[in-house]
């Protein structure tokens, strides 16, 4: 099960939290990766002022997911941002123990920049979508080819509590 939300408003969002962000600079680059900033391996105490931000601006979209999929409650486990300029990438990789795997999408200039999922057809990503899938799904951030930077802001859920 794939979710792809339009979210409102994102443009104002997105300008909000890219100030946050461009604040931390983090270079990050290893065998899978290779992404120009990240906070992911950063401590987990260093100041993250985006987060409260993105929270509150999420939290309307994952009750409407949460409702769809007949859960009563969900919880975000971890969150982090990752930046990609030109020859940057991220390989095939899952988010274990974890149920779903969410990227909201705060920069994406060129639609072919969105997440790929392994043996899905491409997806009609663009900026301000919050795309929501299993965590088990291989997915990969595509090689940037262009100029310009793609940022999202990505993090593992659960929903619990399920009725119906």
């Amino acid at each position: 099960m794939i979710f792809i939300t339009k979210t409102k408003n994102s443009e104002l969002i997105n300008k909000k939290l890219l100030k946050f962000i461009n604040k931390i600079k983090n270079p990050y680059s290893e065998k899978e990766s290779n992404i120009c900033n990240t906070d992911w391996s950063l401590p987990r105490n260093h100041s993250r002022d985006y987060l409260n931000y993105f929270f509150n601006f999420i939290k309307p979209y994952m009750n409407e997911i949460s409702v769809k999929l007949y859960s009563k409650d969900w919880k975000i486990h971890n969150c982090w941002f990752q930046q990609y300029s030109k020859s940057n990438y991220h390989e095939w990789h899952t988010h274990p123990e974890t149920n779903f795997t969410n990227v909201y999408f705060v920069e994406l200039p060129n639609e072919s920049l969105g997440t790929e999922i392994f043996n899905c057809e491409k997806l009609k990503l663009q900026e301000g979508d919050l795309l929501t899938f299993p965590g088990y799904f291989y997915h990969r951030s595509p090689l940037n080819k262009t100029t310009k930077r793609k940022t999202i802001i990505s993090f593992n859920s659960s929903f619990n509590n399920f009725y119906k």
